[in-house]
């Protein structure tokens, strides 16, 4: 009786090792597929942070999404790569990086502009039936050289998360084809 509880735990155990690895080998496959086709640069967590693994991925007419999720910790990070996220005034960031000083939206105070490595965007608190912290945010370099509002937009949602862990996701974020 007791080999056999022992044998079920292990086949178990293994099932959902498989599991997992096939999810993996299915999020890296679907990144690899936005990477080839969406038109502007992807992004990813690399190396990811402690803890964290990147559970899913789901691209669709150029909106990428990847979401890592850990066993230490009951919130999860998504990382959004799209051309159409709402709510980012790239006119108060543009004038942000040049004035360096604080730039607030009229009728907005719940956020904050952070610049971080070559990213600059806001960071804000939603409160709701889940709170999230996210982070939306351009690449500098887009946001001066373009002259269109067609630039790339991304945003790293933490759900239940600290924002110490959206933080470490966006410092930890490089092109997805120089990690490779």
């Amino acid at each position: 009786m007791q080999k056999s509880l022992k044998a079920t735990v292990l086949l178990l155990h293994s099932l959902l090792l498989l599991i997992i690895l096939a999810a993996c080998t299915q999020a890296e496959a679907t990144l690899n597929q936005a990477q080839r086709e969406m038109p502007f640069e992807v992004l990813k967590a690399d190396p990811i942070p402690d803890d964290w693994v990147l559970s899913e991925t789901h691209y669709e007419d150029d909106l990428l999404v990847m979401i890592y999720e850990s066993d230490e910790y009951d919130g999860q990070v998504e990382l959004v790569q799209d051309r159409n996220i709402q709510g980012l005034n790239l006119q108060v960031l543009r004038d942000h990086m040049i004035s360096r000083t604080p730039a607030v939206e009229s009728g907005e105070t719940d956020y904050q502009i952070m610049e971080l490595d070559e990213y600059i965007g806001k960071m804000s608190l939603v409160v709701g039936e889940q709170s999230s912290i996210q982070y939306t945010f351009v690449n500098k370099e887009d946001l001066i050289t373009s002259t269109s509002v067609d630039i790339p937009i991304y945003q790293i949602v933490g759900k239940d998360v600290e924002s110490i862990t959206v933080l470490a996701f966006a410092a930890a974020l490089k092109p997805a084809d120089d990690s490779a």
